[in-house]
This record gives structure tokens, C-alpha cells and sequence, in this order.
């Protein structure tokens, strides 16, 4: 919804299947702040205001090869990610994230991935780094870091195929 907020036209939020329906409440509380007109359908497009769409998707290459068949059509240009990657909570998930995230890429070599996370103990995300280097095509740079509560690092990484940091 960020995204949305802070000007992109056209907006697709993922989540699990299960969780749409909270993500379709959450939407259309905020339908004023996402500049949805009175009466428009969530997803509905239109030549002044655009869209914001929630649609299911799990990672993973299978769950990804299938929604990018679904949606054959709709071009990923960005990829914005927030503390998908904990292991005490998420386990091991960051390996069907990395391979989504390029998946997605190879889609649209154009594409960009901001992921954005927080460094807690065992978190996980010096394996998810590994992984990307040394099983995806995708390159990931550091590219901001600072301090949140707890005194945690957070972080922001760029992540995309080779061709993407070049332009």
C-alpha cells in the first residue's frame, strides 16, 4: 500500500491465500489515503487513478510459474519486500523467497527487488545472502543500513539480475 501512497499507478499485493480476505478489509479501509474513488471495485482500472490489486501467491517455483501464467499480461517492475526473512518464525521459507524473487526477474529483466530487513539473532538472512549468490542469477548489493529499536541493524538490499544495475 506504500507504494501506492506514494504515487505508483499500478499496485499488486501478494499474500497466502488464506490472508486475502484481511488484505481485501485492510484495502478497502484505506481506500480515501489510496486515492480510490467512491464506488470503484478494488482492482477495477481506470485511465486517471489506476489499480491496487491483492492477489494469492506462495513462494516457491511452482506457485510462481503459475501466477506469472495467470497474469501473463502484468509486467512486475518492483518487488518490495519487509521482514519476510526470520527463521525463528519463518524457517527456511527464504529459500522459496529467493527463488520467487527470481522468478519474477527473469520475467521482467527489468525488475527490481528493495528488501527491506531487520538483524536479529539467528535470523537467517546471512543463508538467504548465500543462497542468492551461489544458487539464483540475481546480484544483491547492501544498499542502506541504520539502526532500529532494539539497537537491531536494519538493512536494505537491492536485488536484480546483472542487466538491472547496469541501467
Amino acid at each position: 500500500m506504500a507504494a501506492r501512497v506514494a504515487g505508483a499507478k499500478h499496485v499488486v499485493l501478494t499474500e497466502q491465500d488464506e490472508l486475502l480476505r484481511l488484505m481485501h478489509v485492510n484495502l478497502a479501509a484505506n481506500a480515501d489515503v489510496l486515492r480510490l474513488p467512491g464506488g470503484q471495485e478494488l482492482g477495477e482500472d481506470t485511465d486517471d487513478n489506476g489499480s491496487i490489486v491483492a492477489r494469492p501467491l506462495s513462494w516457491g517455483v511452482q506457485q510462481t510459474n503459475e501466477y506469472l501464467q495467470q497474469y501473463p499480461d502484468e509486467k512486475v517492475d518492483v518487488v518490495l519486500s519487509c521482514d519476510c526473512i526470520y527463521e525463528p518464525l519463518y524457517g527456511t521459507s527464504w529459500r522459496a523467497l529467493a527463488q520467487t524473487m527470481e522468478l519474477l526477474c527473469l520475467a521482467n529483466p527489468k525488475c527490481v527487488v528493495l528488501m527491506g530487513v531487520e538483524r536479529r539473532n539467528q535470523d537467517g538472512i546471512d543463508k538467504f545472502l548465500a543462497f542468492v549468490d551461489e544458487e539464483t542469477k540475481l546480484e544483491c548489493t547492501l544498499d542502506e543500513q541504520t539502526v532500529g529499536t532494539n539497537n537491531n541493524r536494519l538493512e536494505v538490499y537491492y536485488l536484480g539480475l546483472p542487466s538491472s544495475f547496469s541501467e
